[in-house]
Parts: C-alpha cells; sequence; structure tokens
C-alpha cells in the first residue's frame, strides 16, 4: 500500500527466498509480480529500491526502516494493472537486482517500493491474499538448464507496509 503526500507516506516492502538459485548461475530473466487491488492514475511512476538493511514482517516501521533503501532506483512501473479498471496484475523486469542478490554483489534484504505521487494511493495484494495468482511473485530463469530448465518461481516470504502515521 502506497501513499504519498504530507504525512502520508506509506512504503511496501517485500522479501524473497533466492537460497534455492545457486550464487555461481546468471539470471537470465527476473520478474516480480503484483496484483494491484487500487491504482494510482496520476500516472506518476512507483520506483523499486533495494532494502539496505535486514527487517522482519512483524517487527518493521517507519522509524526503524523507512530510510533503509538505496538511493538508486532499480527499476520502476506504472501502478496500472491490465484491467480496464486499472486493477490487475503488473510485472516489472527485476533481473540486474536479483543478479547482484544470487552472486552475493549485495545482501538480499528484500525490496521496497516507494511512490513518487503525491496525492493518490495505490494497493498490492499480500502473500495472505488467498488467491494464489494475486500474491506477489518473483519469476526467475538461470542458466541453470538441470533444475526445471533454469526456471524459479519463489512466493513472498516476506511482506509488510510501514506507514509514517505509525511511526
Amino acid at each position: 500500500k502506497h501513499k504519498d503526500g504530507e504525512n502520508k507516506d506509506k512504503r511496501s516492502i517485500y522479501h524473497f527466498d533466492l537460497s534455492s538459485i545457486d550464487a555461481t548461475r546468471v539470471v537470465t530473466s527476473a520478474i516480480l509480480q503484483l496484483w494491484i487491488e487500487s491504482k494510482d492514475d496520476t500516472g506518476y511512476p512507483i520506483h523499486i529500491h533495494r532494502i539496505t538493511e535486514s527487517w522482519t514482517e512483524l517487527g518493521v516501521t517507519w522509524d526503524n526502516a523507512a530510510s533503509d533503501f538505496d538511493s538508486l532506483e532499480s527499476a520502476s512501473f506504472q501502478a496500472m494493472g491490465h484491467k480496464s479498471d486499472g486493477k490487475g496484475q503488473v510485472i516489472v523486469d527485476v533481473a540486474s537486482l536479483v543478479q547482484e542478490w544470487v552472486d552475493g554483489t549485495y545482501p538480499n534484504y528484500g525490496l521496497m517500493l516507494i511512490s513518487t505521487s503525491n496525492d493518490k494511493e495505490s494497493k498490492y495484494h499480500s502473500k495472505e491474499k488467498d488467491d494464489d495468482l494475486k500474491k506477489p511473485w518473483l519469476h526467475v530463469v538461470t542458466t541453470d538448464a538441470t533444475v526445471n530448465g533454469g526456471y524459479v518461481e519463489i512466493a513472498g516470504i516476506e511482506d509488510s507496509f510501514m506507514d509514517a502515521w505509525l511511526p
């Protein structure tokens, strides 16, 4: 869930366990799949940043994690799903970031969504959603063709959001 504006900041965070991918493998594709429940129709992008500190789903707050991200964005997307009402699936290429996690360039603490909109809100389904198609997923293809043709589908193991109103 995101909402930017005066004292209304929210940031969604996600973590995916990549331990099943050997560190010597080359990531040829990595797609983040999110499901938008309500869209931000301002047209401003949502930026994806690498999280730089460890966190737990039940322990994360605005005060202890809102600034724990790399200032360089890893990717961005428009908060518009595939359906005519703007809801639905959005997919984002995060291959470079996933490769850096797999090869150990950076520790995998997950990713943070940061909105650039000042007055709209977009909402995303979490891992608790009862419909598997609407949960956050990371679809990874590597050069390891011996394991499922190199394809690995990873469900989010932790996700949360931070709210500036609830420090």
